[in-house]
């Protein structure tokens, strides 16, 4: 499940490089509805706990309890949702960088310094190198557009 989750964010088209709302928002549901579902009674009893299990033992309140406590959180990403647009519509507050602060690092525009300066050998960074073989890929397909035409 978050698996698919995961993959889902190159068909919808949001940007989450580290696959947190995949892992943690998806996993966390599944994982908070299917303790109410499959929470059993013998197991935790194993640990010296007494409870009353979930809807396996045949006590659906801890279901109940587990989708009220999924509702709250599905609100809150909601909520945090609408704050994070409202913010990122105030001039000045942006939350997405520049392209080119982007390609060069945010260590680089919001600090002044780089944090991993690698030398390509040739007098260049690691970014900017990369900037440069992504141009000269873009600039060759458009070559070679022109040349079948």
């Amino acid at each position: 499940m978050v698996n698919l989750a995961s993959r889902c964010k190159d068909y919808l088209g949001y940007d989450d490089t580290l696959d947190a709302f995949g892992l943690h928002g998806v996993g966390g549901i599944v994982g908070g509805i299917m303790t109410g579902l499959l929470h059993q009674k013998s197991i935790a009893m194993l640990d010296g706990v007494e409870t009353e299990g979930g809807a396996i033992d045949g006590n659906w309140t801890k279901v109940r309890t587990t989708d009220c406590c999924m509702s709250i959180h599905c609100r809150l990403v909601i909520l945090s949702y609408a704050i994070l647009f409202i913010i990122n519509k105030i001039p000045g507050l942006q939350l997405r960088v520049s392209p080119e602060e982007e390609r060069d690092g945010q260590d680089v525009s919001e600090m002044g310094e780089s944090a991993y300066e690698f030398d390509m050998g040739f007098g260049k960074s690691l970014a900017e190198a990369i900037y440069d073989a992504e141009s000269a890929t873009k600039e060759a397909s458009i070559n070679n557009d022109f040349i079948r035409a």
